[in-house]
């Protein structure tokens, strides 16, 4: 695998092929099809120029509360303010656009959090994780720039792990990514999902492997 440059100083060829061990190692003993995924962010670009004008109309609006205040102008140029709103607006926009530290921050964490399981819908469906065999697809999904992971599987093995056991594991392993490393975080997880799988949805006699066993990297 070709290791993207936008993260190919976070995550190694050697512990992509662990984690891919790892797939190939749940996929032996149960009939769960699952794939891990990096995504670089899930927060479609198209409402970066919103983001872009609502953090320049807040500054511009406290602009024109404070150089009054403080006299920071001379009465006569506090119109100029007015021309900061468009350079304000270019300024974060570019920002947004180059840096996921300033995208984070002016993105409330509930949004990006959105975002993040809807993208995680859709690649579920791209990956036609919907269509195995006996309803045992599963998705881990990390959102590199958002800083967000998503754990979503098909109905029947959500309702055998349940929601607080997905949340417990999702916690541990952004744990794990923020305290270690990356994919520390992503073996972490597939670590902890394998004995229940393994135990509740066993490998069956006339099992195949529907779907690749590859971590998948993509933006």
């Amino acid at each position: 695998m070709n290791v993207p440059t936008w993260i190919e100083n976070q995550i190694s060829k050697d512990e992509i092929k662990k984690i891919e061990s790892k797939i190939a190692k749940i996929e032996d003993v149960s009939s769960a099809e699952v794939i891990p995924m990096i995504v670089r962010s899930s927060i479609p670009s198209y409402i970066f120029p919103f983001l872009a004008l609502g953090v320049a109309g807040i500054v511009s609006y406290l602009l024109q509360i404070f150089i009054p205040l403080f006299e920071l102008l001379p009465d006569s140029e506090h119109s100029l303010i007015a021309f900061c709103f468009p350079v304000l607006a270019l300024l974060f926009y570019f920002l947004t656009v180059k840096s996921p530290y300033f995208l984070r921050l002016i993105t409330p964490k509930s949004l990006r959090t959105y975002f993040a399981m809807i993208r995680a819908e859709i690649e579920f469906h791209r990956q036609c994780m919907w269509k195995t065999r006996s309803g045992t697809g599963l998705l881990v999904m990390l959102s590199l720039d958002d800083h967000q992971m998503v754990i979503l599987s098909d109905e029947k093995m959500h309702k055998e792990f349940g929601e607080d056991s997905w949340a417990e594991i999702l916690g541990q392993s952004l744990a794990q990514i923020k305290n270690k490393s990356l994919a520390s975080g992503i073996e972490h997880c597939l670590d902890k999902i394998l004995p229940k799988l393994e135990l509740s949805f066993p490998v069956e006699p006339d099992d195949i492997n529907e779907l690749s066993d590859s971590l998948v990297i993509k933006d």
